[in-house]
Order: C-alpha cells, then sequence, then structure tokens
C-alpha cells in the first residue's frame, strides 16, 4: 500500500501539466528535484508552495531546497510552478 505523498510539485506550461510526488522514496525526490531545476532554469517562472492541496495561502519560493525546508517543518508541500502570461 503506497503512503500520501509528503511532497508534490506540479509543473504547468502552455497546456502542459506534469505532476512529481513523493514520500520517503529518494529516487522519486530526485526525480521531482530534477523537473523542478530544469523547468526553473528554463526562464522566468512563479513557484508557490502550499501546505496542503486545498490550502488558499501559499508562499513564493525559488529553489526546491525552500520545498524540502517546508516539508520538513509542516510535514507536507505542495507547489505549483507556472511559466509568466506573455501578451496584453
Amino acid at each position: 500500500m503506497e503512503s500520501k505523498a509528503t511532497g508534490t510539485v506540479v509543473l504547468r506550461e502552455r497546456g502542459m501539466v506534469k505532476k512529481f510526488a513523493w514520500n520517503g522514496n529518494p529516487v522519486d525526490r530526485e526525480r521531482a528535484k530534477a523537473a523542478f531545476d530544469a523547468f526553473t532554469q528554463g526562464g522566468p517562472f512563479l513557484a508557490v508552495a502550499f501546505d496542503s492541496e486545498t490550502a488558499n495561502k501559499g508562499s513564493r519560493v525559488t529553489s526546491f531546497t525552500e520545498l524540502e525546508t517546508i516539508e520538513r517543518e509542516r510535514g507536507v508541500v505542495v507547489a505549483q510552478v507556472t511559466r509568466p502570461l506573455v501578451g496584453g
């Protein structure tokens, strides 16, 4: 039986959505970190971390290390990472 995720990263860009989750498995955590790092190094981004999937208030983060800190402090972290809207 699989445990509930303690960390989730959702990457969103132009209709594409990729979700990475982990709970104690270093391979899953490393996969999420690699995806987060690749996405955030590809240009401007907005990353907001929440302490649950239904939380209304989050905090802006700029690194995967910040997500790990929130996970340690609150027991769970859910990050939504997007590209800024362009155009007008």
